[in-house]
Formats: C-alpha cells, structure tokens, sequence
C-alpha cells in the first residue's frame, strides 16, 4: 500500500490493521432512523449453502482459498458476516450489497444475488464496483482528501476489485477509471 494511502487508512481504522476499534457505535451513529440495517455475525455462521457457493467458486477460479481468506466479509441477506469488526467504510461497501440483495426483505433475492455473483465474473465485477465506488466515495468525502490522497485510496480499491479473491476480474486501470467515474 502506498504510504500516503497508509497514512489515510491508519487515520480511519486508528492504527488497528484495518479495523476500526468500535464501529457498532459509529455505524449506528450514521444510520440511527433506519432500524432495517443488517445485523453481524461472525463468518463461521454464514449459511452453508452460501459458503458451498463460494468456496466452489474459488475452487473453480483459484484453485483454492485465496490468500487472505481469514479477512473477507460477505454480506448475506439480513446480515454482515465478519471475523473481525469492521470500519465504517468498509460498512458502506457491505452496504451496497445488502441493498443490491433486497435490504434484507427477500431471502430469495439474496440467494439468487449470490448464486449470479459467485457463476458471472461480469455480475461480479459490477457488484463489487458499485460497492467499491462507493467506499471511495464515502472515504473521499468525510476525510476531505485531496487529489493525490482520493488517487490513492481508488487506486488501492482498484487492486482489491481485480485482486484473486474476486477471481482476477480485470484491469487495474480499467478499474481505476471506472472506481472515480463520476
């Protein structure tokens, strides 16, 4: 990670490897009219025919876990699913998918949101770009980055989106490009 890119990350997360110290507080405190909000989990209660979809699509993809595994969220119908807590932007990504999958309404929409995510690497690739977009976009706004630092922080997004865990899905740059489309 770039270090400018360090600095911002370490400033939102305060130093504590990418995880915010207590984001149930701050996350509530943006969300606090809307009571239709997922709720978290710890991943090892995430739904078994989910994790079969995922783990098949890694295996078909990757050969295997990807190398960071231990660190993905998934979002899951009327839920969060997390080994760790999670920071407030990285609550906005989880929370375009949740509202990409029917604000927890509809657990068939949600089931067939994931079964389309983990079969077409196009539908993948959109999902998470709506998702990343809108991290950037949250982190770009509440730290007031200038040009270089919101360079970064989407460049970084950008390698995520095409990284192995999402199956390689493209160009950095394309993805770069498409992240900080207004």
């Amino acid at each position: 990670m770039p270090e400018s890119l360090q600095v911002i990350f370490e400033e939102l997360y305060g130093g504590d490897s990418g995880r915010a110290s207590s984001p149930e507080a701050t996350i509530q405190n943006i969300f606090m009219t809307d009571p239709n909000q997922p709720k978290f989990y710890k991943v090892k209660e995430l739904p078994e025919h989910i994790l079969a979809l995922v783990l098949k699509m890694w295996e078909r993809e990757l050969g295997g876990l990807p190398k960071d595994a231990d660190r993905i969220v998934f979002t899951y119908f009327k839920g969060i699913y997390t080994k760790d807590k999670i920071a407030e932007d990285l609550y906005i990504h989880e929370m375009a998918h949740f509202i990409r999958q029917g604000n927890g309404e509809n657990q068939q929409m949600a089931d067939q949101w994931w079964r389309q995510y983990c079969e077409d690497k196009d539908f993948r690739y959109q999902e998470e770009l709506l998702a990343y977009r809108e991290q950037w976009k949250y982190i770009v706004g509440r730290k007031k980055l200038n040009r270089q630092q919101a360079f970064e922080a989407a460049r970084y997004f950008a390698h995520e989106l095409c990284s192995p865990k999402y199956g390689n899905l493209g160009s950095e740059m394309t993805a770069l490009n498409a992240i900080m489309k207004k």
